[in-house]
């Protein structure tokens, strides 16, 4: 299945419509929409096995990515029971951070209420690793779920392979980012660096990517 998407994203065609940076030329050869926004911003639909599915690029709406964001949203036929987070370890660590220093903080006795759905994550879920995957994929990445084989199903060999498959990042710094499987969605999130569109690409081939694999893996429950 990795394969198939693969091949309808990294098309030699669609890599050469998108060689002068042209998100729109990438789009419309992938047989996509894409409508500009203005300012750098565009949104993305397509339709994968079935299931529709969106990216959104524009102006960060979290602290913790500066510039531009990527986001990603796909809705799936799959057990709303079960969620998962994928985070950025570097991300991770901070966010642990900030959680620590809210709750220590002498003046502050009540957690804010402003406080972004990605912080409560690092309280609310247990964080789970395991043999199978390479030691690279730990240093980079934090996996968090409310249960250990619901984590291991999603984040399996294949959808590993294409987590780590980034394009360069600039100057080797870290992108914040995060995959979250709940209520039967799935969400991407990250900042868009390097802003070009092999970001895009490969952004779309993780989301499709753990859109299969969450489909498989968490049926809807029988009655």
């Amino acid at each position: 299945m990795f394969d198939r998407i693969k091949a309808i994203l990294n098309k030699p065609e669609l890599a050469a419509a998108g060689a002068t940076g042209s998100i729109p030329d990438w789009a419309r050869s992938a047989g996509l929409k894409c409508v500009a926004k203005g300012a750098g911003s565009y949104l993305i639909d397509g339709s994968f096995a079935g299931q529709p599915w969106a990216i959104e690029i524009g102006p960060s709406t979290r602290d913790f990515i500066v510039g531009q964001q990527l986001r990603g949203k796909v809705g799936l036929t799959a057990d709303p029971n079960v969620s998962v987070i994928v985070m950025s370890r570097d991300l991770k660590e901070s966010l642990d951070e900030r959680v620590f220093k809210l709750y220590t903080d002498s003046v502050q006795t009540v957690v804010s209420p402003e406080m972004q759905d990605e912080m409560r994550w690092v309280t609310i879920f247990e964080e789970f690793g395991w043999d199978g995957l390479p030691p690279e994929f730990w240093q980079r990445y934090s996996v968090m779920a409310d249960r250990r084989p619901h984590a291991s199903v999603l984040v399996n060999e294949q959808l590993c392979e294409v987590l780590m498959n980034w394009p360069e990042q600039d100057a080797g710094k870290a992108t914040p980012f995060t995959l979250q499987f709940s209520r039967s969605k799935l969400y991407l999130r990250m900042g868009f660096q390097p802003a070009d569109v092999s970001t895009v690409q490969h952004a779309a081939a993780v989301l499709l990517s753990a859109c299969e694999v969450a489909a498989a893996g968490f049926p809807v429950p029988t009655a």
